[in-house]
Order: structure tokens, then sequence, then C-alpha cells
């Protein structure tokens, strides 16, 4: 009986080292587009910035301004979440309102155009 418990146990243990083998390759896949996506993230603050910058040198408006319209901008949705909700597009067809979800009008079966509504 003693065999049937080592051998038990063996397979136990290699099942547990193939999970941490596929757990370990899943976070070093995570951690890969962690990064790549604050990499981005940090290139697209830097064209921000350079594109505000070019604003208000040509402009005159000032940061005071800028804050106000990102405020506007974000209670659009109802939210001060400092995010932009998307609700959906509209139909250039019908004119209603369609999912995100959805490629086409459930209504009128037309590709939607691609301005969003808030």
């Amino acid at each position: 009986m003693d065999i049937f418990w080592v051998m038990h146990q063996q397979a136990q243990i290699s099942r547990a080292q193939a999970r941490a083998a596929g757990a370990q390759s899943s976070t070093e896949s995570l951690q890969y587009h962690v990064r790549d996506l604050e990499e981005r993230l940090d290139q697209m603050a830097l064209k921000c910035q350079a594109l505000w910058e070019i604003v208000r040198d040509s402009s005159g408006f000032s940061d005071t301004d800028i804050e106000q319209r990102i405020s506007e901008i974000d209670l659009r949705d109802g939210v001060a979440d400092g995010k932009i909700t998307r609700s959906g597009r509209q139909c250039g067809n019908c004119g209603r309102t369609v999912s995100t979800r959805h490629s086409r009008c459930l209504y009128c079966g037309i590709i939607p155009e691609e301005r969003e509504i808030f």
C-alpha cells in the first residue's frame, strides 16, 4: 500500500509543479503587457503635454482653461470619475443609439457613424 501512496503523492507533486509553471508563465506575460501599457501611457502623456503647450502658447488659453474643459468633458456622462464612459454611437441612418458591443444598428442594419454619444 505504501507504493500506491508514494505514486499518488508524486502525481500530486507533478500536477502542482505544472500548475506553478503555468502560473509563472502567465505572470511573466502579464508583467510584459503591463510594462508595454505603462510605456505607451508615458508616450501618450508626453504627446498630450506637447500638444497642450502648442495650443496654450498659440491661443492664449491658460492651464485653468484646460482643467475646466477636462472637468466639463468628464461630467458629460454624469459622473466625475476622471474617465469618459462610452455609452454608444449614433446611427447615421435612423438616428438611434447603438451599443458599442454591436457593429450594426439593431433597428435598421446600417453600420453606425463613428461619432460617439456621451
